[in-house]
């Protein structure tokens, strides 16, 4: 299959903060990296940290220490859920079930009937070109099944199980740079971004001209504390999709915390420039006041 349901970025850039309490903290990783920021949420398996402006996640078994400051800092503006694929309801969910069992022409039927009252959706157009594609036998129906029911999976955001489909999937068509996508996505959500980085460079090998791999493996990189990694990935991204102000923002992050804040300033200011353009002031805003604290060369 060429075509790909898209998952929204794993750790957006100045995203708006999860609502509810913040808390400071200094967090210690194993190799040594210290992190400062403000903890917006904990589970048993990661923390999620507010660090200048970015929601990061960091999988507890690379952390060895965390120093943190009860007080709260500041009550979050908003909510954001950046889980699962980038489409809702009901009928989304439904045509994905569908041609999860071979029933593409109805799965097919579902995603028309979505894009009537939502013609702009990306994921719905995508699903619905897959859909027609496996009812034509453009692609084999068992491996477009296997497909399906992984992209179900992570639209109910149960990675585990989509890990393993697509595993399965990758044994049917292992030249499918979409696969390594899913499954670096999907390893990433079961705490192993180690693995995803695996994944997601055997993904940039079949699609070196693929801006979203190269994101998911910067933001992957970045969770790790491998921020010259990062860097050198978000570069690349950001040479292949220069107008995407989510790649420049976290690539200037990246940048700022490898300690290259030339590279921090101009990634961050294109950035900016990008949101305005969108009319996105909140996001530029935001990036603006942070530039002011990146040192300038004397």
């Amino acid at each position: 299959m060429s075509h790909r349901l898209r998952i929204l970025p794993l750790i957006p850039a100045f995203l708006v903060l999860c609502s509810g309490d913040v808390f400071a903290a200094r967090i210690i990783l194993k190799s040594g990296k210290e992190i400062n920021g403000r903890i917006v949420e904990k589970t048993q398996d990661y923390v999620k940290v507010d660090i200048n402006g970015s929601g990061i996640y960091y999988q507890l078994k690379y952390i060895k220490n965390i120093l943190e400051d009860d007080r709260p800092a500041e009550e979050a503006a908003g909510k954001t859920d950046k889980g699962g694929l980038d489409s809702g309801g009901d009928l989304f969910r439904s045509a994905l079930e569908l041609a999860a069992e071979g029933k593409f022409e109805e799965s097919a039927a579902r995603f028309r009937e979505g894009l009537q009252e939502t013609p702009e959706d990306y994921n719905l157009r995508e699903g619905l070109t897959m859909a027609e594609d496996a009812g034509t036998g453009k692609v084999p129906a068992d491996y477009a099944v296997l497909v399906f029911r992984g992209a179900a999976n992570m639209a109910d955001k149960k990675y585990a199980e989509a890990l393993e489909v697509f595993k399965e999937a990758v044994h049917l068509n292992p030249q499918d740079a979409n696969l390594y996508y899913y499954l670096g996505v999907s390893s990433y959500f079961t705490g192993d971004a180690s693995q995803a980085v695996e994944y997601l460079k055997k993904g940039a090998e079949l699609s070196p001209a693929d801006p979203e791999i190269y994101f998911n493996l910067g933001v992957n990189q970045f969770s790790l504390g491998d921020y010259k990694n990062a860097v050198a990935s978000l570069k690349k991204a950001a040479e292949l999709s220069p107008d995407d102000g989510e790649i420049s923002s976290l690539l200037g992050t990246s940048a700022y915390l490898d300690g290259d804040f030339a590279l921090s300033r101009q990634s961050l200011s294109r950035a900016v420039e990008i949101f305005e353009k969108n009319r996105n002031g909140e996001k530029a805003g935001e990036i603006r006041e942070f530039l002011k604290k990146i040192p300038t060369p004397e």
